[in-house]
């Protein structure tokens, strides 16, 4: 907060709150020990602050609600919980998706974003992933019924999942 004040900051960004917190593994799932440690972080929004924290997921992921490691006491106190992940399937190593739950109307369910030197919204679903998938494999299947393609040849060819080509077929 005192750095804030000093070069007139709108937004404190801590990353990461295990390790700003000095937490070890069986503090961050203690809801008690978590809460304590978001206390500063609460005075500073109610000093005007905008406060952005990471945590790191858990091994098994989840959904963005229950994704994090540890105590789910800090997603209760959160305003908006994001997570950021490569979406499923084949696809650019520059594709990710932002997942988000918000006590905010206006905050996209899901956005899906590509670096190309920066960062640019491709779309606001999984719809946009779809779409490239269709196009992939479009362009794998054959103009004429004597060439047919299984499944397996196609998920060879585009290196798409079989559910995907289930799907878009």
């Amino acid at each position: 907060v005192e750095e804030c004040r000093r070069v007139s900051a709108r937004l404190l960004i801590v990353d990461t709150l295990n390790w700003w917190a000095q937490l070890s593994g069986d503090d961050e799932n203690s809801a008690g020990k978590m809460l304590e440690a978001m206390r500063p972080l609460q005075a500073a929004t109610g000093q005007g602050w905008g406060v952005w924290f990471a945590v790191h997921e858990r091994k098994s992921g989840g959904e963005v609600s229950d994704a994090a490691r540890g105590s789910s006491a800090v997603g209760g106190v959160a305003d908006c919980l994001m997570s950021l992940r490569r979406p499923e399937g084949n696809h650019s190593e520059t594709i990710r998706k932002i997942s988000s739950i918000s006590r905010f109307p206006e905050t996209p369910g899901e956005l899906v974003i590509d670096w190309n030197g920066e960062y640019f919204v491709v779309g606001n679903s999984d719809a946009v992933i779809r779409d490239r998938a269709t196009q992939a494999i479009l362009a794998a299947l054959p103009v004429f019924e004597s060439s047919a393609k299984t499944v397996r040849v196609l998920q060879e060819d585009t290196g798409e999942s079989r559910r995907t080509i289930q799907r878009v077929l």
